[in-house]
């Protein structure tokens, strides 16, 4: 790690300004949404798309390991933390619109996009509010809410090509998106910078009233007042995950610090100190049992990523 730290000191001192915030053996469990993972060796912030663009370059010649993260919603972390850099997105945050068309970099959280469209009468994007991830992960995995999907009001996607640094813009077409799925999760060589949205011409007031109803619909039936990783697993088709593991008698399961949560089965919550092993054999189990009781093959949501 010593050259890619020589590397961001060089550059903060080249550039007169602060281009990369940047620490070193960092707890991912003080980042991640459900508060579970070891010592990262570096977390490195770009401040801008340029930076971003320079540091993949510089590390990719080196043949560093790394990582592209949002805001940790979706990632389960190795309880021996992660060797080589997890790059933040947190920073590239730009974001603008024209019309019912919406601009935002990778680093925007969905919240604060669904805030914007409000703000311009945008309508379309309600049920996304209340998702902890940014627009980048939000497009990598597809995500959703209720009766909205991310795809569903995708225009298109600027994506970095990291074999050629070169720039592409990606259809949703092109992105083969599928339920919690995309491109991305495949192409790790692609690396999402921003993406353009389009909603419809709304009322302000009305838009406002359904961000609310949403959000009280999650508190009634989502564990947010303890520490996760949102659903688990992928909805099978034909039912629900939350409901399968429910009837299967695992609505409060508990390995370790971690349980299958009493208000929305398809979580599971950090009720005391748990490790990523216990989230890891919870789901383990639950596959398992849902499997035996009704022969359906649980696949997860969340992604898990080791040591090294």
């Amino acid at each position: 790690m010593d050259n890619v730290i020589s590397f961001l000191e060089t550059e903060n001192q080249a550039q007169k300004e602060v281009s990369y915030y940047y620490g070193i053996n960092q707890s991912i469990a003080a980042l991640s949404a459900i508060r579970i993972g070891g010592i990262a060796d570096l977390i490195i912030s770009p401040t801008s798309e340029a930076a971003l663009v320079r540091l993949l370059q510089f590390i990719s010649k080196l043949r560093v390991r790394y990582r592209i993260v949002g805001n940790f919603s979706n990632l389960l972390f190795s309880d021996k933390g992660f060797r080589g850099a997890l790059i933040r997105t947190e920073l590239l945050a730009s974001l603008s619109g024209d019309g019912t068309t919406v601009l935002a970099s990778a680093g925007v959280s969905l919240s604060r996009l669904c805030k914007y469209a409000r703000a311009h009468s945008i309508t379309g994007f309600e049920e996304l509010f209340g998702i902890p991830g940014s627009v980048g992960g939000a497009v990598y995995m597809n995500a959703g809410a209720f009766e909205t999907k991310v795809s569903d009001l995708l225009e298109s996607a600027c994506i970095l090509d990291t074999n050629t640094f070169s720039k592409r813009t990606l259809t949703p077409r092109e992105l083969s998106f599928a339920t919690r799925d995309s491109l991305l999760q495949h192409r790790s060589d692609l690396i999402l910078l921003s993406a353009k949205f389009v909603g419809k011409e709304g009322r302000s007031d009305l838009i406002e009233q359904k961000m609310r109803d949403v959000i009280l619909r999650r508190r009634k039936t989502q564990p947010l007042e303890l520490p996760s990783l949102g659903s688990i697993f992928r909805r099978p088709v034909g039912s629900y995950a939350g409901r399968l593991i429910e009837e299967a008698g695992l609505k409060g399961a508990r390995v370790g610090g971690a349980a299958i949560s009493q208000k929305h089965a398809g979580f599971i919550v950090n009720l005391e100190n748990a490790t990523a092993a216990d989230v890891l054999e919870l789901i383990r189990l639950t596959r398992v049992r849902v499997k035996e009781v009704f022969g359906i093959d649980l696949v997860c949501e969340i992604e898990y990523i080791s040591e090294a």
